[in-house]
């Protein structure tokens, strides 16, 4: 596991940033899945997904895989993350406004798509959403597993594409996480 003392925020123009009842991304990496991130709600109001979250690991690494635990009580729900893609970087421009970092041109500027991610029901979709199965608590406790391809990074950046609530069609789009590790050499 890479050392999560030299992770640093990174706020990339358009990179959702915000903080609700002072719960800000650094909890993500604070070593405690008790103690969460969470987004204003609603971010930016009338601006869907995708949001995007940037980090500075602090070191160049070869990356093989990211675990991630969702808010505790709100697995499979509410603003929790479902479906992401995580990129990756040596470098990156500072000279690029928002509609640079929240388009298409940045993923061609050094950038490698490191993942696409779901989060997933081990039970699947049939027990309502906020109602997961004790299999369902178990893997969500645990964290989720996604691998990398094992290439030299330093700067992640996640692309939202959906929570658990806007893809129930609610429009409220605050996010919240407890955890990620990341793991290589």
């Amino acid at each position: 596991m890479l050392d999560k003392s030299k992770f640093v925020e990174m706020q990339l123009p358009g990179d959702n940033v915000s903080t609700s009842n002072s719960r800000p991304l650094p909890n993500i990496w604070d070593e405690n899945t008790d103690i969460i991130w969470h987004s204003e709600a609603p971010y930016l109001p009338g601006i869907p997904f995708p949001h995007y979250v940037s980090i500075d690991l602090g070191i160049e690494a070869i990356v093989s895989h990211f675990k991630i635990w969702s808010r505790s009580g709100y697995y499979y729900s509410n603003h929790s993350w479902k479906t992401f893609e995580i990129w990756g970087a040596t470098s990156y421009r500072t000279d690029q406004d928002e509609a640079y970092w929240t388009g298409e041109a940045w993923k061609s500027d050094g950038w490698v798509k490191l993942a696409d991610c779901e989060i997933r029901r081990p039970s699947g979709e049939t027990e309502p959403i906020g109602n997961p199965t004790g299999e369902d608590l178990a893997v969500a406790q645990a964290g989720f597993d996604f691998e990398a391809p094992g290439i030299s990074i330093r700067y992640l950046r996640f692309i939202i594409k959906s929570t658990w609530a806007s893809d129930t069609g609610n429009t409220d789009y605050a996010m919240h996480m407890a955890e990620i590790s990341v793991y290589g050499k």
